[in-house]
């Protein structure tokens, strides 16, 4: 479905109620078929929860693609000092393999976000201060890794806040399809009865965005 069909399509529904409850001569007509004003606001619940349903989903879109933006440019932020970081760490513990163990110095990087992310955070996480002290002789600046470590943790969650929204959307969508088809289910309806009870007045029903049909 295309969001601007289903706004187009909503904001039809929305007149189309509008008229059944202002309009003297289509209210009469199609109360004598029972549609009253209690059936009306019925419509109305449906169509209301269909538009918010769509207001949920295009809110939840719009904060993935903010945490997806965040992540694009702060990860390339951090695998720049992460690399700096790394480079001068193989060199320092190049004859000690016990920091090479624990920082996970060898070996092939992550490709996948959620792998780099961890590896990156793994490695700050276990820079203790006998590390850190040693990488300062070669240049690092404790600030440097500080900052990268708050980076990482939060980028962590932010990746994490992403896949949420984005599995949020997913369910928002499915609501929003399944209000939808029963508003539509609904109008069809009113609009076989409307057919029916305005069938002498054509102008009426297209007050309603009904087709008349020739």
């Amino acid at each position: 479905m295309k969001k601007n069909t289903i706004e187009v399509r909503v904001l039809a529904g929305r007149l189309a109620l509008e008229n059944a409850r202002k309009n003297a001569q289509i209210k009469a007509a199609l109360a004598q078929f029972g549609y009253n004003d209690a059936r009306i606001l019925e419509g109305e619940d449906k169509l209301n929860a269909a538009e918010e349903w769509q207001q949920t989903q295009k809110d939840l879109y719009t904060d993935k693609s903010e945490l997806s933006r965040q992540l694009a440019e702060d990860e390339q932020e951090l695998l720049a000092i992460y690399t700096n970081h790394l480079t001068i760490a193989r060199f320092a513990f190049r004859n000690d393999e016990v920091w090479q163990k624990t920082l996970e110095l060898n070996g092939p990087r992550a490709t996948v976000r959620a792998g780099k992310l961890d590896q990156i955070r793994t490695f700050y996480r276990r820079l203790t201060t006998p590390a850190i002290n040693t990488l300062k002789k070669f240049g690092v600046v404790t600030e440097e890794i500080t900052q990268a470590q708050a980076m990482a943790d939060t980028l962590v969650d932010v990746l994490g806040n992403r896949q949420n929204k984005q599995a949020e959307a997913q369910q928002a969508t499915q609501y929003r399809n399944q209000a939808l088809e029963a508003w539509e289910t609904w109008f069809d309806r009113f609009s076989r009865v409307a057919e029916v009870a305005l069938m002498d007045q054509p102008q009426l029903l297209e007050a309603l965005g009904i087709e008349v049909r020739s």
